[in-house]
């Protein structure tokens, strides 16, 4: 095909007025009876009832949904398209470019899938210019949208937009690609897709062919790196579009239980009140703290987080109100507390409630006198800090256990906010799928396209312990499982899977005997109460490797809690 890529622009009207060439198609359908089989040329294909494609049409767009019955029809019309390129060209391999793609439009016309007529063929590859403008009408994937769902806001000919890219994208031997403009299923009189070579396309104009087009097929097969880069840009630029406009502090989301929270957030943030955060692990509490800091008139000042359960006990109170030279052993210079550095700013302090009941008391006392004493000075230093707090533990329930104050817990309860989980924000999650899918893809240099709707929706079955911290691994899992230019899919959640398949089961059958055994072993060796806590808490502990936050957290304690038990 050499010498035509060489042809001049060759404008081309109504070719199905050339009988001879299609008869010449006609005449190479074999019917043989005797061996159940009609060829097509090397080919053996099947005659089936248009309203059996209509039928297929429409369990597999009730069951994947439209985005996924998109790409599942263009990748079928894609391959079909590749196949019978080859048959063409084998068959006239001595005819110019312009009698080739003619007898591709003759051979979709015999095959009964459509009428199709090309309005205009421009072709010079030497020039790097192809333009392919083509009319039809009669595609089953119309009828269908049109019975079950009646006037579609987009086009629906994805087999044929398949089709036409596939044999193209052949002939052409580079990536072509063709969009579709007009179409019968949103109320136009006929069906118009245009070809063009991909690089001759703006990413913002086929950001949707991009999507549901085979593109690994497209482009990774022909190594054209332009036309790659490209393609990335699109996606990007598409997942972009697919974000909600405007994420404060960068907490994507637009359920109605996270817009209740955004909305009591601006109210609060421009006060001085102490906000305590609540909501179970991995929701994002840092994230809203950080949020109210930027729109509070401390914006401009520190920001300073501080985690009161990583800090050893006996270091929380040098970490919070510092530190004077001598003060310990190891203080060999006088150094200020977080409460010094956000000075004028707000202080985070994270975990709350594990704050051993000391420092609770001295907590109080500069929430009340706004103003702090280091370990080991004598004199008072004056703050002003905006305090939020946030915890996962039951606080009330905490108080009346005897590990918490209640008059810190009245100070610091002022203004409560619960920050829902991931699983009371269904809405959100294909949100941030497309967020962490664009964040992963740079940070891992890939090129994933996105997740399949099979995928996705057991993603929003799913109950997320972890919340959005376990989403954010989960997809960051996936993305490494799955090749480039692909989609992740169902099979890239063996975790979810797994997680999902043991809640349905339920508990092993043997458990309920395995804790008859536990207790007939404790009762029998006469052990008391305290003596089963303590050696249930120590296995913890060692299980934790000895970290005691850790331990607690396993076991659904304070890590203060831990400690007195053990020592009881």
């Amino acid at each position: 095909m050499t010498s035509n890529s060489e042809m001049n622009d060759t404008p081309l009207n109504s070719l199905l007025s050339d009988k001879e060439d299609l008869q010449g198609l006609i005449d190479k359908i074999e019917f043989s009876p005797q061996h159940g089989r009609i060829m097509f040329g090397p080919d053996p294909i099947s005659i089936m009832h248009k309203s059996g494609l209509v039928g297929l049409h429409r369990e597999v767009l009730e069951h994947l949904g439209s985005r996924e019955t998109a790409r599942f029809f263009a990748l079928l019309g894609f391959e079909s398209g590749q196949r019978d390129a080859k048959f063409i060209t084998d068959q006239f391999s001595n005819q110019k470019l312009d009698k080739i793609f003619d007898s591709i439009i003759h051979l979709r016309v015999v095959r009964g899938f459509i009428k199709m007529k090309t309005c205009e063929l421009k072709v010079n590859l030497k020039q790097h210019h192809f333009l392919h403008e083509v009319v039809f009408s009669g595609n089953f994937e119309v009828d269908t949208v049109l019975q079950n769902e009646g006037l579609s806001k987009s086009p629906s000919c994805w087999g044929q937009v398949g089709y036409a890219t596939g044999y193209a994208t052949a002939l052409l031997n580079r990536p072509a690609i063709y969009k579709e403009v007009e179409c019968g299923s949103t109320g136009n009189s006929q069906c118009k897709m245009i070809g063009k070579l991909a690089d001759d396309w703006r990413p913002e104009e086929i950001a949707t062919e991009l999507e549901c087009l085979p593109i690994n097929k497209i482009f990774g097969n022909l190594s054209h790196p332009v036309l790659i880069n490209q393609s990335r840009k699109t996606r990007r630029t598409d997942r972009r579009e697919k974000s909600p406009p405007d994420n404060p502090g960068g907490i994507i989301g637009v359920s109605s239980a996270i817009t209740r929270v955004f909305e009591k957030v601006a109210k609060v943030a421009k006060a001085k009140s102490p906000i305590l955060f609540l909501g179970e692990t991995g929701v994002g509490k840092e994230r809203f703290a950080r949020l109210v800091h930027e729109m509070s008139n401390r914006a401009n000042q520190p920001f300073i987080p501080i985690n009161c359960a990583a800090i050893p006990s006996e270091l929380v109170e040098s970490e919070l109100f510092g530190v004077e030279k001598g003060a310990f052993t190891g203080a060999d210079h006088s150094r200020p507390g977080r409460f010094e550095r956000a000075n004028n700013g707000t202080l985070f302090l994270d975990e709350v409630g594990d704050l051993p009941w000391e420092t609770q008391t001295k907590l109080l006392r500069v929430l009340q006198e706004q103003e702090i004493e280091r370990v080991g000075g004598v004199g008072s230093i004056n703050v002003d800090v905006r305090i939020v707090a946030a915890t996962n533990s039951n606080l009330e329930s905490a108080i009346s256990e005897g590990y918490f104050r209640s008059d810190l817990y009245y100070r610091l309860n002022i203004f409560p906010l619960t920050i829902p989980p991931l699983r009371d924000r269904k809405d959100d999650i294909p949100l941030l799928v497309d967020h962490f899918i664009n964040r992963f893809n740079t940070e891992h240099r890939r090129n994933i396209t996105g997740i399949t709707q099979i995928a996705l929706q057991r993603l929003l079955t799913y109950r997320f312990p972890g919340n959005i911290r376990e989403l954010e691994n989960i997809i960051e899992r996936a993305l490494i499982l799955t090749e480039d230019y692909t989609n992740i899919d169902l099979g890239h959640l063996p975790y979810v899977e797994d997680k999902a398949m043991s809640l349905e089961l339920g508990p092993p059958p043997e458990e309920e005997s395995t804790y008859d055994n536990l207790f007939n072993e404790l009762v029998g060796n006469d052990k008391t109460l305290t003596d089963i806590g303590k050696e249930f808490l120590g296995q913890a502990v060692e299980k934790n490797n000895g970290n005691m936050t850790q331990a607690a957290k396993s076991v659904g304690l304070t890590r203060m809690q831990v400690a007195y038990r053990l020592k009881e």
